[in-house]
């Protein structure tokens, strides 16, 4: 029998609980797949003019125009790749600070569009499911939102009912994995 078929999936060191390395690995590859295609996409107009010019006979070249025109191109894919790296890490920054207990329980949900002014939005939304998800297990939370009449938010209450809902987020995720 195949050694690597009796070995079970144990947790990658350093990585959120349940996590596993494939986990972790399929993460990084969807997380960069669009800068890989970026870059793939580059090479391949590399090649096309790289073929372009093989067939222009040599008097037709102005070598500095074509290999101006090719630099300029290359550089903007190249600084296309960057910006989309520098979003990617931008949102992996926020969610890590902003909604670390969210992304521990409920990784799937924590997904953040392109414009940041939005990203407080988003969680807001985000949590409200995670709200509702508890509340169908049973788990009880506490309104960090606002008082009912939408006057000002409760503001001395929250601290204290987001420890509690992420509290309860952690003894629910616990179960889970604990298969009750």
């Amino acid at each position: 029998m195949d050694q690597q078929t009796q070995t079970p999936a144990t947790p990658a060191p350093n990585t959120p609980s349940g996590l596993t390395a494939a986990d972790v690995a399929k993460m990084i590859g969807e997380a960069t797949a669009p800068l890989v295609k970026q870059l793939e996409a580059a090479l391949a107009d590399q090649k096309v003019l790289a073929d372009t010019f093989a067939k222009l006979p040599p008097a037709a070249m102005d070598e500095g125009k074509i290999v101006e025109a090719a630099l300029a191109k290359l550089e903007a894919k190249t600084a296309e790749a960057g910006k989309a790296t520098a979003k990617k890490a931008a949102i992996d920054k926020y969610t890590a600070e902003k909604m670390a207990d969210v992304l521990k329980s409920f990784p799937e949900l924590v997904k953040l569009g392109e414009d940041p002014a939005k990203w407080a939005e988003e969680e807001q939304a985000i949590r409200t499911v995670v709200k509702g998800r508890l509340e169908g297990l049973g788990v009880k939370t506490a309104d960090v939102g606002g008082s009912a009449g939408g006057t000002a938010p409760a503001a001395a209450a929250a601290p204290a009912a987001y420890a509690n809902m992420s509290e309860n987020m952690a003894k629910v995720t616990a179960a889970i994995q604990a298969g009750k």
